[in-house]
């Protein structure tokens, strides 16, 4: 099992250098979910709209509390 969410090269978390715009937020993200094994990155709410929808909005943070239905919901309203 690689220790990189299988995201990683492809999240606009990790790879737009404008998407999170507080310092150290994004080191904090990467650390907890991004780069620490299938039990953390599992867990990402990103990772998880991602894998049941097939993309995941902008707006979604790896710790966003919403289920994925209200997430879709949300999406769907803009």
């Amino acid at each position: 099992m690689p220790s990189d969410c299988t995201n990683y090269s492809t999240c606009p978390l990790t790879n737009n250098p404008g998407f999170i715009s507080e310092p150290g937020e994004k080191d904090h993200y990467t650390g907890k979910y991004c780069r620490a094994g299938y039990k953390n990155w599992s867990r990402c709410k990103r990772y998880m709209i991602k894998l049941k929808y097939h993309f995941c909005p902008d707006f979604v943070m790896p710790d966003t509390p919403e289920s994925a239905d209200e997430i879709l919901d949300k999406f769907e309203e803009t």
